[in-house]
């Protein structure tokens, strides 16, 4: 009789992979064959708040100041959370990243880029004056930041179909 209590199976699992081939081969999704070209390495638990970690979504815009949209996901998902921003890289490279708050919501994507300025759709949440939660969508124009500005546009908009 063979015996298959947990702790047997346990014990040939690792015998069998510590037999196992010293490559692996799997298929990616688009079924192209991957091969390992070394052995693997640990990375370890990088401390500290990493906001980077929060961020949603990223578009790089056409604007020349490489200005780009991107979101942070934060606050109560239950009624929008995600914080959404435009910023551009400034001129002075110390100074770094400009960044504008958009708005706080659902979702949102971009639906035009016209290099000075984005259409964004969002859907935006709000609690009425008899607590129940309600949804909208909405279309906003942004202005794309230039490295020296210190503000930007956002106007909301109709979208209407030719």
């Amino acid at each position: 009789m063979i015996r298959t209590d947990r702790w047997t199976a346990a014990a040939s699992i690792v015998v069998l992979c510590a037999c196992g081939p010293t490559t692996t081969t799997n298929a990616t999704a688009d079924q192209t064959q991957v091969t390992s070209a070394g052995p693997p390495r640990l990375v370890a638990l990088s401390t500290g708040d990493h906001p980077e970690a929060y961020v949603t979504q990223v578009v790089m815009l056409r604007a020349q100041s490489g200005a780009k949209l991107y979101s942070a996901a934060g606050g109560d998902p239950m009624i929008n959370g995600i914080h959404t921003y435009i910023a551009a890289f400034g001129d002075d490279a110390a100074e770094g990243w400009r960044v504008f708050e958009i708005g706080n919501f659902n979702s949102w994507r971009l639906i035009g880029d016209r290099g000075d300025n984005v259409v964004l759709e969002v859907s935006r949440s709000w609690q009425d004056d008899a607590s129940q939660v309600r949804t909208a969508t909405e279309r906003y124009i942004v202005s794309v930041p230039g490295p020296t500005d210190t503000s930007v546009t956002i106007t909301p908009v109709s979208m209407s179909r030719p």
